[in-house]
């Protein structure tokens, strides 16, 4: 079954734009959950240039999210049907 292109490019980017969003705000507010923590909001800032603990920041690391959550939904779709595409040929008598 092939899956939509558009369909998981806008999930994976809501998902991770979200995520990082929610990880800058709860490190502003010295917030510590399991996965939100300031220790990983640190290792965020390293591949992310511009992220920080403020609201701007939070803001920021959303179009981060958007950004490379799209990106990688795109390059996980199109593997995945290009992958199908080719062991759909060898199934086929």
């Amino acid at each position: 079954m092939k899956l939509s292109v558009k369909a998981w490019t806008i999930t994976l980017a809501l998902l991770s734009g979200i995520y990082l969003f929610l990880a800058a705000l709860l490190a502003s507010l010295n917030i510590n959950l399991m996965i939100f923590n300031a220790k990983s909001f640190k290792i965020y800032a390293l591949f992310f240039p511009g992220i920080t603990p403020t609201f701007i920041g939070a803001i920021v690391s959303l179009f981060y999210g958007l950004v490379f959550g799209a990106f990688f939904g795109l390059i996980f779709t199109l593997l995945h049907n290009w992958v199908l595409n080719i062991s759909c040929k060898f199934c086929k008598k």
